[in-house]
């Protein structure tokens, strides 16, 4: 048994002095200076690896070049325009190809190693070539800008570590404010992809007439309250998306149409 020994209280500490609260708010700052850094870092490693990887090992890892009979390859008009896109130098080695998709609305999507995905209801929707030519460019773009090796390089690099981090600290704030910081890293892509599309087009295609075709016809389906959850979103608003390349487009047309053929290959 042991024995109980009584001690007299001879100092207090109030935690509501002023000392002890900008001790707490100085180690609060510590500590988000911290994990910014931290997020920094690691974006930053993301970024790298992403972007240094050759063309090479994404065509390995993610395209066996041989035919796939539950996928096969589309021949359709969407298949001429990436023929007319891919004319001008400059792209990556990659194998892009294009896939018609049933499932799904009006959508195109990209998958590692080249691949682009039309939804069949899409290309019902888009009635000219250039609009299809600017739809079928932005998925091009996510391929030639690196979108979707910076997404799983930020998926593997910052994301999971980052939420499993503030998950053993409790932190859920930060967690929210990892997923706000890439979704704006998503949003930022959508602009990128939008604009290689217009210069593409352009420069393919001598002419932007009908290229904004598509982001037209999503702004009548978005809502009109959308505005309110902008920052919660992976793309942009298409209002502002409209905005942004009508002020593209305006400038490339002011552009020398440079010497394209007249018709697809």
């Amino acid at each position: 048994m042991i024995a109980y020994t009584h001690r007299a209280l001879t100092e207090t500490v109030d935690l509501s002095a002023p000392g002890i609260t900008r001790g707490y708010l100085r180690g609060a700052v510590r500590a988000c200076l911290v994990l910014a850094a931290l997020y920094a870092g690691a974006s930053l490693v993301a970024f790298g690896v992403a972007s240094s990887a050759p063309d090479a090992w994404e065509r390995d890892w993610f395209d066996s070049g041989a035919p796939d009979p539950l996928r096969p390859e589309t021949t359709g008009r969407e298949a001429k325009v990436l023929q007319r896109l891919m004319g001008p130098r400059g792209l990556r080695a990659l194998r892009y190809r294009v896939y018609a998709s049933r499932s799904g609305g009006p959508n195109a999507w990209a998958r590692p190693g080249g691949a682009i995905f039309v939804s069949e209801s899409l290309l019902q929707a888009l009635k000219t070539e250039i609009g299809l030519a600017t739809v079928v460019g932005h998925e091009l773009g996510h391929h030639e800008r690196r979108h979707i090796l910076k997404r799983f390089a930020r998926a593997l690099f910052v994301e999971a570590p980052g939420r499993f981090l503030l998950g053993k600290l409790r932190l859920r704030v930060g967690q929210e404010a990892v997923g706000l910081a890439e979704l704006s890293h998503d949003r930022d892509q959508e602009h990128e992809a939008d604009d290689f599309a217009l210069r593409r087009v352009h420069r393919a295609y001598g002419t932007l007439d009908g290229a904004l075709e598509f982001y037209e016809f999503i702004a009548t389906l978005e809502p009109e309250h959308a505005s309110a959850s902008r920052y919660l979103r992976t793309h942009p608003l298409s209002s502002e998306r409209l905005d942004r390349l009508r002020r593209l487009q305006a400038t490339l047309d002011r552009r020398p149409a440079p010497n394209v053929p007249t018709s697809g290959p």
